[in-house]
């Protein structure tokens, strides 16, 4: 191919004393596009996840202060730094780097606002750094029906990482379908990153709310393309926004009724798991909130915590969900359900300002929603 034959021409480039060709560095070049051409560039070295390099593209905690003191935003300091931790954050490629870097795009795209307009951009996302789910669209098809590799993306979008033994460091376009190589080509595509390595097992999760909402909406799209789920954004977003400025349930009433009316998704919900991974990647979607997944709060873990991005926006959200099975449902079992969700979410020391939702599902239909106030009233 013409692709293989660059690659040799490169190559020849580097042979003789003479050579035009000293060094060269390539980057945005996964393994699945170099398996390919080895045999006529045999050359090269994969260090993408070697330590000395671990910092080499990305922003580093110093460098980004030495940035704020350059452009004269040190006062601003503890809010920018707050702001990118959670958004532009989180990147780590080698398991032994005790810190992580920044995206450096996002770092540029966030104080080109900041210095410009003294303030922070509209759109926290930079347009540049949204990757095009056509990349992965056919990883996660098999016969035109949604496979395995989606049911690892919706498992990343709704726990927040994934488990891997080893990230492949080659393997060809024949052999991308399995779970450890798409979950490795993740990573390089940078939708996944190093959290953790212990017991010879790697940890990789979403970096930051900016990776957590391209995941959400590959999720959306891809739903959408098979014909299962087509939910009007427009009227969804509406609805968050009651949520939050006004503490409304109406959208959690929303999105069950989609799930009602759209007989084809029921064949591919299989329990809780579903539920909650399509609550979250319907929620991520929103720009009002930053949307955490088994969040730690005081005494347990959250299912879903909805922080406001502004301190505009009044109202944040923890969310419980609960479910029962299709053929389990009795009236009992709903008391008894409710009544262990009521204990559980008051433990939660959550801030004020946060509704406390229950939602009670049982299959695909939402048999309660409730928010909690504490005395045992409806909201």
């Amino acid at each position: 191919s013409k692709y293989k034959q660059f690659f040799k021409t490169l190559k020849a480039g580097t042979g003789g004393n003479d050579a035009p060709v000293k060094k060269m560095f390539i980057t945005g070049v996964s393994p699945l596009a170099m398996y390919d051409v080895t045999s006529g560039y045999n050359i090269g070295s994969n260090i993408t996840t070697r330590l000395p390099f671990n910092d080499i593209l990305g922003v580093t905690r110093d460098e980004l202060d030495a940035m704020l003191d350059h452009f004269n935003l040190s006062d601003k300091r503890e809010m920018i730094r707050d702001r990118m931790d959670k958004w532009y954050d989180g990147y780590k490629f080698n398991e032994n780097i005790g810190h992580t870097i920044y995206n450096t795009d996002m770092v540029l795209y966030y104080l080109n606002s900041m210095i410009t307009e003294n303030m922070e951009p509209r759109e926290l996302i930079d347009i540049n750094v949204r990757s095009d789910y056509r990349k992965i669209r056919f990883l996660i098809e098999t016969d035109k029906k949604l496979n395995g590799n989606f049911s690892v993306l919706e498992k990343i979008l709704t726990v927040g990482h994934v488990e891997l033994l080893k990230i492949a460091d080659s393997f060809s376009a024949f052999e991308i379908r399995s779970r450890n190589n798409f979950i490795s080509l993740l990573f390089y595509l940078g939708l996944i990153s190093i959290e953790k390595y212990e017991t010879g097992l790697l940890t990789l999760g979403i970096p930051n709310q900016t990776i957590q909402k391209i995941l959400a909406g590959f999720i959306q799209k891809a739903l959408k393309e098979q014909g299962l789920l087509d939910i009007n954004l427009d009227e969804f977003n509406l609805l968050v926004h009651r949520f939050a400025y006004f503490q409304k349930l109406d959208v959690f009433d929303y999105l069950a009724k989609q799930l009602e009316k759209n007989s084809k998704i029921r064949d591919y919900i299989a329990g809780e798991h579903f539920v909650k991974g399509f609550l979250i990647a319907y929620l991520s979607l929103n720009q009002l909130f930053e949307v955490s997944t088994e969040k730690e709060v005081t005494k347990g873990y959250v299912d879903i915590y909805l922080k406001p991005v502004t301190t505009d926006i009044p109202y944040g959200g923890v969310i419980e969900i609960k479910y029962i099975g299709r053929k389990e449902f009795t009236e009992a079992l709903l008391e008894q359900t409710m009544a262990g969700a009521r204990k559980q979410i008051q433990k939660y020391k959550a801030p004020e300002n946060f509704t406390k939702v229950i939602l009670v599902f049982n299959g695909w239909e939402l048999v309660l929603a409730e928010e909690w106030n504490g005395d045992g009233e409806d909201g």
